[in-house]
């Protein structure tokens, strides 16, 4: 199994026509290490190349950095949203 990291997305050529899992990129608009730009281009390009139907969907934070929002309430708030989208998975 290929995983394709946001440390690779300069090299997009690596992604082919695969059956490719449901994946939710999470990124931030002050991310110091990833700039929003690259899950935005990831993402439609993964799409692009997915064949299972599976969704393939961008959260972008607008406020936190790279570790997302700060605080407890708002890491919680993040976390939340996650298992969201894992437990809508389940119920598919």
């Amino acid at each position: 199994m290929n995983i394709i990291t946001s440390n690779n997305i300069h090299h997009m050529t690596i992604l082919t026509a695969l059956n490719y899992p449901a994946v939710l990129v999470t990124s931030s608009l002050f991310d110091s290490q990833v700039q929003y730009y690259e899950p935005a281009k990831y993402t439609p390009k993964l799409r692009e190349y997915s064949t299972s139907g599976n969704p393939v969907l961008m959260k972008m934070n607008l406020i936190g950095g790279h570790g997302g929002k700060s605080g407890r309430l708002n890491q919680m708030e993040e976390t939340a949203e996650e298992y969201g989208f894992l437990l809508n998975l389940l119920q598919e």
